[in-house]
């Protein structure tokens, strides 16, 4: 097994043991949800978000949209992120999480009864501005390397060394940006770091060779003087190489049917915003986070939920040897209650 596949098996096996301290993945957060605000708004709980994830719920929530909706949005503070948002999501401290569908297998094949009900980022089109696309291969000036091709006898052929944890969107567009490419997958080390700033510092100090990173951080790197050799669109997968859905408990999607509903019509509309007014969704994002941002993602407004967004994220898994084949399955992932199965685009 390649060591890459090996570190996901042991990140299955900590996910495990979470799972199971929160009540082998029952959620407790299921009882039907009323207004309970002046205005008969119902409130809908997330943790406080303080990165590029904000954008559509900031959006819905400054521009109208969730107030159309019927809904008010809840910032309880809790601010776990991937795994760590998990028990809160099935202890009913939040309603909503986020997650790249490698991540949210691997949840569900733990046991944690989660579904995904709606797509959050995708790919852009490559008629697109790049700047939307999802992430970015930076590398040092110094490393001499100029382009993908440059990697085939960077190191006399050794190991790579990328910023990523196992299962993210680092590790499965890395994959797949080198296997496109003519590029031996089996060379990359995924390093651990604590952000994507860490990661550029990394690579800036040559303690890292590829640092892996999402918008907002482009302008970052391209500001230290750091070469960019690729991005997502690298991968050959099209708006795939962006997926990233919403999910909720299984017991909240089945006592609040409704109000997930509502949600996914006020996201939605957040989304299709944000794509047509990048600008201003910056500034509500910057002003959000508190921090300067200078990019944001792409967002799904397609109708209908593509599965075939889903599928390369589970097959690369699979190759990984982190799922047994047939494991795993798209309608484990997605419920088309809210949505229905296919998709106009993105």
């Amino acid at each position: 097994m390649r060591r890459s596949g090996t570190r996901v098996l042991m990140i299955l096996v900590g996910l495990a043991a979470l799972v199971s301290a929160c009540g082998g993945g029952k959620s407790s957060s299921g009882s039907a949800r009323a207004a309970s605000t002046p205005g008969g708004l119902i409130p809908i709980r997330t943790n406080t978000k303080l990165t590029c994830t904000a954008t559509p719920y900031v959006v819905a929530d400054k521009k109208g949209f969730f107030a159309e909706e019927g809904l008010v949005i809840e910032y309880t503070g809790e601010l776990g992120e991937g795994q760590t948002l998990l028990p809160t999501i099935l202890n009913g401290t939040n309603d909503i999480g986020e997650s790249h569908p490698n991540a949210l297998a691997t949840y569900i094949n733990e046991g944690a009864e989660v579904r995904a009900v709606t797509l959050n980022i995708v790919d852009p089109p490559a008629d697109v501005d790049p700047k939307f696309r999802h992430m970015r291969f930076y590398v040092s000036p110094k490393s001499g390397i100029r382009s993908l091709a440059d990697l085939r006898a960077y190191k006399a052929g050794g190991t790579i060394t990328i910023s990523g944890r196992a299962p993210s969107c680092n590790t499965f567009l890395a994959n797949n940006i080198f296997s496109n490419n003519g590029l031996d997958k089996g060379r990359i080390e995924y390093v651990a770091v604590a952000s994507d700033t860490a990661a550029l510092q990394a690579v800036e100090q040559g303690n890292l060779d590829i640092a892996f990173i999402h918008p907002p951080f482009y302008y970052l790197a391209e500001q230290t003087g750091l070469l960019q050799i690729a991005d997502s669109y690298d991968a050959g997968l099209g708006a795939a190489a962006g997926t990233y859905v919403y999910y909720f408990s299984n017991d909240f999607i089945e006592t609040n049917p409704e109000l997930v509903q509502r949600f996914v019509n006020a996201i939605k509309k957040a989304q299709r915003w944000a794509n047509e007014n990048p600008d201003e969704a910056m500034a509500l994002t910057a002003a959000h986070i508190s921090k300067e941002v200078n990019a944001v993602h792409f967002y799904y407004t397609g109708d209908g939920f593509p599965a075939e967004y889903i599928e390369p994220w589970i097959l690369d898994l699979e190759s990984e040897g982190a799922l047994e084949r047939g494991a795993i399955t798209v309608e484990d992932l997605v419920t088309f209650e809210f949505e229905p199965r296919g998709g106009s685009g993105a």
